[in-house]
């Protein structure tokens, strides 16, 4: 921090908010360049890269675009909703996949969803509820 400090240099011709943010810009790059950027500890539930998925994103952007911009008529309504149903359809798919290979159950009418999966005395599943 100290050689950054060092290089950097107030200049008499500059305001009070361009001395700011020079001075916020080497405390930045300094702490960034000591701790470096953080790890993920969330991961996406999708894959970006995901060729359906783009598919269905590249379908529905136009229509809703056509949707906002001209006046709406039953076909480019009907369009737009079928694409986003689509859309929404695969990202179901996907997040569904994505708990499953986590090992975790899903179930919409529990509250509370435990990563160790309780068992009972009989071997069922035990959920909480709050």
């Amino acid at each position: 921090m100290n050689s950054a400090l060092a290089q950097w240099e107030e200049k008499e011709s500059s305001t009070p908010d361009e001395e700011w943010a020079a001075l916020q810009q080497v405390i930045y790059n300094t702490a960034s360049a000591y701790l470096g950027k953080p790890e993920r500890k969330l991961h996406d539930w999708f894959d970006p890269n995901d060729q359906e998925l783009q598919t269905r994103v590249s379908r529905r952007n136009p229509t809703h675009q056509r949707v906002l911009q001209t006046r709406s008529t039953r076909s480019t309504t009907a369009a737009c909703k079928d694409a986003c149903r689509l859309l929404q359809k695969r990202t179901r798919a996907l997040k569904s996949d994505w708990w499953s290979r986590l090992g975790l159950r899903q179930n919409p009418r529990q509250q509370t969803i435990f990563a160790h999966n309780p068992r009972s005395s009989s071997g069922d599943t035990m959920w909480l509820q709050r």
